[in-house]
């Protein structure tokens, strides 16, 4: 029986009776309706589709052969408006700012969230899947200590790595917290005696980050008591080996200790940082954009040598794009030129132009018309095609009624002979005379840094490390809650590591000559 059933225009209920049960491949309703349905005694069946074409000003619900139940709207945006466990994710949650994650994933426990989707960040959160994975078989990989090896394909792929740790249910032997050992595309080893194939089990990750989650996942085990003694936000892979100890009792309470790597990358960094006010350059390789120096003589000497490549070398000051802000009704406006980019400042709401975006100085001026009461031009169409980012940067410069020149270096020098390893830029006929008018920008400092630099680092570091306390070489600093101490590098070294670390020291400290 086919039943067509057109209503325009109408508000109305409809009943339908049929004497016994009516199978749902035996009736079509083809409906345009536009009032209230009433259904009793029984659900309504939906036949599996696709998805369907979008109708405007109505939505469509639906299911497909994934069992799920779909809403589409007038546009045709689908939602899921089912969620079965498949669809459900373990997931960290990592409070805005702080590296350490809350693990919200305990096992056998599911959490929602709203709004979230697996890889997307909301406001002060930052959402990842774990992994979570089936395994479909155990086998005996022997070895000293014994080990298994566990099949869960694609376990490679969806991100464990060996050092994970991992927390093991749903087989009759294997349950517990391992560290992974090794892992292959779709396997797993872990430490266990062998105790058969049980063919079952989900592997999760349950790494803890820092010695805080660690402590507090000892303590949850039955039997166990962790308590934690400082070092809260150290990471927990920076323990100390040991072999397998027996703790059982008080009396054989163990202590875990753990390397301060925390504090060492901080000392290291800060004798990195005297060596280099000693040597009075930079050591690593880096580039350096617009460095000025003063003209006057032949020669100028680069701060930080050696010099790797050089892109310009320019005397004099350019101005290429003037601009300005014309609502005077408005208390400020400024302009600023940054590495990256011009802001556009009203009333504290920036704008950004990128350097990127706007690659030429004709663009960049184009753009700065295109804001609400500005206006800019380039001053002479010569300008047009000069790239953007040569543009110096430069703070807040106000501008309300009144133009701006935004400058950038004047014509490169071309007449110039270079001592790479000695970072002096020579000239035969001089550089034009003037403070601060010679501009150069250059690739400087050591890609592989020399042996007796590194060695005048560590041993300082070593001297930080061991004096925490102020004696004839050492004076006291503090940054922040750490105190450090500032070694004296001349009565650190011993002669023969002065020697050498003096043979790289720069006494030409940028200028000209």
């Amino acid at each position: 029986m086919i039943i067509f059933a057109v209503f325009w225009g109408l508000t109305a209920n409809i009943s339908a009776q049929f004497p016994g049960k009516i199978p749902y491949n035996w009736i079509t309703f083809n409906m345009d309706f536009w009032g209230t349905i009433t259904l009793h005694g029984g659900p309504l069946i939906i036949k599996e589709t696709t998805t369907p074409a979008a109708a405007a000003g109505f939505g469509k619900i639906y299911t497909k052969s994934d069992d799920l139940l779909y809403f589409q709207d007038g546009s045709g945006n689908e939602q899921i408006m089912t969620t079965t466990l498949s669809h459900l994710h373990y997931a960290e949650m990592y409070i805005y700012n702080n590296g350490g994650a809350m693990t919200i994933d305990e096992v056998s426990t599911w959490h929602g969230t709203i709004g979230f989707t697996e890889g997307s960040s909301g406001s002060h959160m930052v959402y990842n899947a774990s992994i979570q994975q089936a395994i479909t078989v155990w086998a005996d990989a022997g070895g000293t200590p014994n080990e298994v090896t566990a099949t869960s394909n694609g376990i490679e792929a969806a991100g464990l790595l060996a050092g994970d740790f991992v927390t093991i249910t749903g087989t009759t032997n294997y349950n517990g917290v391992y560290e992974i050992l090794s892992v292959t595309a779709n396997t797993f080893n872990i430490e266990h005696a062998w105790a058969g194939n049980d063919a079952s089990g989900t592997v999760t990750v349950t790494n803890y980050d820092n010695l805080a989650d660690l402590a507090t996942y000892i303590e949850s085990l039955s039997g166990w008591t962790a308590n934690l003694l400082g070092g809260a936000s150290a990471s927990s892979a920076d323990l100390k080996n040991f072999g397998s100890t027996g703790v059982l009792g008080i009396g054989n309470e163990l202590t875990l200790i753990y390397f301060n790597n925390w504090m060492l990358e901080r000392i290291v960094d800060r004798a990195s940082q005297i060596v280099e006010n000693y040597l009075n350059f930079n050591v690593v390789s880096r580039t350096y954009t617009h460095e000025r120096y003063d003209g006057g003589g032949q020669e100028v000497f680069i701060r930080n040598t050696p010099i790797t490549a050089i892109s310009l070398i320019s005397s004099g000051i350019l101005s290429p794009i003037r601009a300005r802000y014309t609502d005077s009704t408005k208390f400020n406006a400024y302009i600023a030129v940054t590495i990256t980019g011009i802001n556009l400042i009203v009333e504290g709401v920036s704008t950004a132009l990128t350097f990127v975006g706007n690659n030429t100085m004709a663009l960049m001026a184009a753009a700065i018309n295109g804001e609400v009461s500005w206006e800019a031009a380039t001053i002479d169409s010569t300008y047009d095609a000069y790239p953007s980012s040569q543009l110096f940067e430069h703070p807040n410069r106000y501008c309300i009624g009144t133009y701006i020149e935004l400058n950038m270096p004047d014509e490169p020098l071309d007449d110039f002979q270079v001592d790479m390893n000695r970072g002096i830029i020579f000239r035969e006929g001089g550089f034009p005379e003037g403070f601060q008018n010679i501009f150069v920008s250059y690739t400087g400092g050591y890609i592989t840094v020399p042996y007796a630099i590194k060695g005048g680092v560590c041993r300082i570091a070593k001297i930080m490390d061991d004096r925490r306390e102020a004696d004839e070489t050492t004076k006291s600093e503090k940054l922040g809650d750490y105190s450090y101490t500032m070694v004296d590098i001349e009565k650190a070294l011993s002669p023969s590591e002065l020697i050498e670390l003096k043979g790289y020291r720069n006494y030409n400290i940028g200028g000209g000559g």
